[in-house]
């Protein structure tokens, strides 16, 4: 009886400690990677924030390729993944309402926000609605990418 009950408080210590490692790696694999992404998109936008002091609202765009796109007050900027500038554009030619408003024109988009993004070898608006997104040509306001999402 002794020895029975032994083996069961052993049994029972294991699975405890199964259940243990288990949650360990489990917590490992799956958080692991994500903060490893989370951290390499942080250092880019710091590499960008201290090569280019005047910078602001960096963000990250991904499409053909992974670029981070911001500005200052004089100029729109686009950078690779790895923070290399791609380009660099006046703010003077800035038609990010006029893209905004194509956008609600004709796709009757809800709730738009415009940002900067780089696809199709050149720099584009994104105008993004509720479910759809529009790109449009930064230089033609010419649309290169529509996509709807369903809900």
């Amino acid at each position: 009886m002794h020895s029975r009950m032994r083996n069961i408080v052993v049994t029972l210590l294991l699975l405890l400690i199964l259940a243990g490692v288990l949650i360990v790696e489990i917590s490992v694999f799956i958080t692991g990677p994500n903060q490893k992404y989370e951290k390499d998109i942080a250092a880019v936008k710091v590499k960008i924030a201290q090569d280019y002091k005047n910078i602001e609202a960096v963000e990250r765009h991904a499409f053909h390729y992974v670029t981070y796109s911001g500005h200052s007050s004089n100029y729109d900027y686009w950078f690779d993944q790895d923070g290399k500038l791609l380009m660099k554009r006046s703010i003077k030619k800035d038609r990010r309402e006029e893209a905004m408003q194509k956008a609600i024109d004709t796709y009757q988009l809800k709730e738009a926000k415009v940002t900067l993004g780089y696809g199709y070898k050149n720099a584009v608006y994104i105008v993004t609605g509720k479910h759809q997104t529009v790109y449009y040509d930064f230089d033609s306001l010419k649309q290169v990418y529509y996509r709807e999402e369903t809900v």
